[in-house]
């Protein structure tokens, strides 16, 4: 008994397991660094407009730098649900305007805020629709198109795409003979979707959103000139900036998100970033 006690407790045999011990010790560590904190770490949340929803979801597929969460909707519904407080860590509009809402309520980091992309108006109909082009010379060229149903349009009240629309409308003198003739919509897809399904003959809504169906054309593009430049803005929300953050929010603003949004149709507002689109 002594003797295997003896043996048990050598100098020899304590080193080895000492040596095991150090191993195990060192591979635990590395399997918590790897595995299991990156499995700790809280996702990026990210609120974006609904007109985005395609690209942005590309774009994270894309992302290998950890995982992102996402909210689409209209950017007025997502600017005020950060006001009410929602745990948004990114906020990425169609409008400038609830941007800077934002940005004035504090809501927004000023330093990591930027103005990335723009997009066009269009008016569409259905693909196999017997609506020819229109042009902006009679409202009742507009108003004939429609028939019986209504203009399918985001919520002029409050959504981006309704609220650059109203403006052409307004510019041309239109908008009183229009007004009693929409479909407000919750959101730009909604108003697609109006015009997908045949419930509007008309709809406006983002050049970009055409490149989502085949079910739609182009009838016409409203005049850059008569509304306010639509511009994408996207922000890190106030007290919400963490490495985790800073490197999805500067992945957006990289060439390769950018080739990725401008092969959706949109344009590039950021003379700072340089893209080789075709490449």
């Amino acid at each position: 008994m002594i003797n295997i006690l003896n043996i048990g407790c050598s100098e020899d045999f304590t080193e080895k397991i000492s040596g095991h011990m150090k191993n195990y010790k060192f591979w635990l560590l590395l399997f918590y660094v790897f595995f299991i904190q990156d499995t700790d770490a809280e996702p990026v949340v990210i609120y974006a407009a609904a007109s985005l929803n395609t690209a942005v979801t590309e774009t994270i597929a894309k992302y290998s730098g950890g995982k992102v969460k996402t909210s689409f909707a209209s950017s007025s519904t997502l600017a005020k649900q950060i006001y009410s407080g929602a745990s948004a860590d990114i906020f990425f509009s169609a409008n400038k305007q609830w941007m800077d809402y934002l940005v004035s309520e504090g809501l927004i980091e000023k330093s990591l805020q930027r103005n990335l992309l723009g997009n066009e108006l269009v008016l569409i109909s259905q693909s196999n629709a017997g609506v020819g082009s229109l042009d902006w010379n009679n409202p009742k060229n507009l108003i004939s198109a429609l028939r019986k149903s209504r203009l399918a349009i985001g919520d002029p009240t409050h959504v981006p795409v309704g609220l650059y629309a109203k403006q052409v409308f307004q510019s041309l003198g239109w908008w009183e003979q229009i007004k009693t003739r929409l479909a407000p919509a919750p959101n730009v897809l909604a108003a697609l979707n109006y015009v997908v399904r045949g419930e509007c003959e008309v709809g406006v809504v983002y050049i970009t959103d055409t490149f989502l169906t085949d079910k739609v054309k182009i009838v016409g593009k409203m005049p850059k000139s008569l509304h306010s430049p639509i511009i994408y803005s996207v922000g890190v929300v106030a007290g919400r900036d963490s490495p985790q953050v800073r490197e999805f929010f500067e992945y957006l603003a990289s060439s390769e998100s950018i080739r990725l949004f401008v092969q959706k149709g949109f344009s590039l507002l950021d003379s700072e970033v340089v893209v080789d689109v075709d490449g």
